[in-house]
């Protein structure tokens, strides 16, 4: 993936479907206005870089598509204050998927978690609920 896509600072959605192992670090803090992260079937995708869930990053992002990711073995951790729209995670079918880390309570706007055929693979996770207003 060339580090030059960091340089699209105004795109909204972005759709990857290739078999990357990483991705840049700077698109966390390149993209203010992303809302939409697809990186449906990225088959080599093992990690997400830490700085995509520190403070500051993705400010706009409300889904994450990561499904079919096979390889990809966590979820980091998130800062307070990282993600403060994100809304959607959709982790279906990530078959190495280990754990999900407890710091997903501290996405304020969060409001579904998808683990379609998942479940076998966690060694680690913890559900809750709120209802709020």
């Amino acid at each position: 993936l060339p580090h030059k896509i960091s340089a699209l600072t105004k795109l909204n959605f972005l759709t990857l479907s290739i078999d990357v192992q990483t991705l840049p670090h700077e698109m966390s803090h390149a993209f203010k206005q992303l809302k939409d992260l697809d990186l449906w079937c990225c088959k080599k995708l093992e990690y997400l870089p830490r700085s995509f869930t520190c403070c500051g990053a993705f400010p706009a992002l409300v889904r994450i598509r990561l499904d079919f990711c096979g390889k990809l073995v966590e979820f980091p951790e998130v800062d307070e204050g990282a993600l403060p729209r994100l809304q959607i995670l959709d982790l279906s079918f990530c078959y190495s998927l280990r754990s999900l880390p407890l710091s997903l309570e501290l996405l304020t706007s969060f409001r579904e978690l998808d683990l379609l055929g998942v479940c076998g693979s966690l060694k680690r996770a913890r559900v809750s609920c709120c209802f709020g207003p």
